[in-house]
């Protein structure tokens, strides 16, 4: 039996200004709903209520699944956890509309353990999107992390609409190397998703835990710069970012504050396009807006220790505005 950590809630309204948030325009507010059951009939609606200017209530397209962190380097007990959230995601895939499961970093490091790692998420019934984490690249070399879940990433270009990559390795001035980064984009059924590497490549215990921007040919920032603006906009809060580490302010951990002015600099001339930023890293679950972007960051909690959580986000449409429910399962360890 699952555990609800917090329920349903519809958390998004459509912004304007400087943070500032308009009147919804579809047909509904945090945690209420317009039943389709109250409605006449369609006939009704677009005889009767469209004339008047009343809104058409939001169709639930689908469901994804956000899992962060799982850890997966040796510990049977990792594995449990990762292949219990595994079960839980195709037990409710038909009653969830499940359509899409989002590892959020962290997954997989040492020997063999990506290959392992891939066998147990491929009994996957969804297509599964990895985003690259730092205990990856510094846990191993960033060449080999890239070859292990090369396959995976052409398997995704043939399952998921407008899958597009960075070109990768490229030159990166500020350590003198080879970087492999992981970037890439796609659609699915509305919304527009864009996963960055802000990985560091300082290998220090500390420090490389930060965020970075990676600016210059070929590293992460530019080419957001261009996914951002490339991503289609036929729809009001339509671009979702993923990315490991969260995309706001906490110099240990994310993104100082200069950093942080450009990547809100970016996101704000998208404005009311851009919904939120989802991540992990902390190991724990947390929310908040950032007001100057104008998007909404949603980090989720750590499947490898205490609760085992995933969170599940129903995505909606009512043909002007992508709008989201949100709400965090516990997943039974060796249930």
């Amino acid at each position: 039996m699952e555990v609800l950590i917090r329920g349903w809630s519809a958390v998004v309204e459509p912004r304007s200004g400087q943070g500032r948030r308009r009147p919804p325009r579809n047909c509904y507010r945090r945690g209420m709903q317009i039943q389709r059951t109250r409605l006449l009939t369609a006939a009704l609606l677009a005889l009767v209520v469209a004339p008047l200017g009343a809104c058409v209530p939001a169709e639930w397209r689908y469901s994804f699944v956000v899992i962060a962190d799982p850890h997966i380097a040796g510990s049977a007990d990792h594995d449990a956890r990762l292949q219990d959230a595994i079960h839980w995601v195709n037990a409710n895939r038909e009653a969830e509309k499940i359509e899409l499961v989002l590892l959020l970093g962290d997954i997989a490091w040492g020997t063999g353990e990506v290959t392992r790692t891939r066998a147990m998420l491929d009994a996957l019934e969804v297509p599964y999107v990895p985003v690259i984490g730092d205990n990856e690249l510094h846990n191993g070399d960033e060449s080999q992390v890239a070859a292990e879940w090369a396959t995976h990433y052409t398997r995704l270009a043939s399952e998921l609409s407008g899958f597009s990559m960075a070109p990768t390795p490229v030159w990166n001035p500020e350590f003198g190397k080879l970087s492999y980064f992981v970037n890439f984009a796609f659609q699915h059924k509305g919304v527009s998703f864009v996963a960055m590497d802000w990985v560091s490549r300082l290998m220090d215990v500390i420090l490389g835990e930060q965020a970075e921007l990676h600016d210059f040919e070929g590293g992460t920032w530019p080419w957001f710069v261009e996914a951002m603006r490339a991503a289609p906009s036929d729809r009001l809060e339509n671009i979702v970012m993923l990315s490991h580490h969260p995309m706001h302010l906490q110099s240990l951990g994310a993104f100082d504050s200069t950093e942080l002015a450009r990547v809100e600099g970016e996101t704000a001339l998208r404005g009311d396009r851009v919904y939120a930023n989802f991540a992990g890293h902390y190991h724990f679950s947390f929310q908040h807006s950032d007001p100057v972007g104008q998007y909404d960051v949603y980090i989720t909690d750590a499947t490898w220790d205490d609760d085992n959580v995933v969170r599940v986000v129903r995505v909606k449409d009512d043909g002007t505005t992508m709008s989201y429910e949100h709400r965090e399962v516990v997943v039974p360890v060796g249930g």
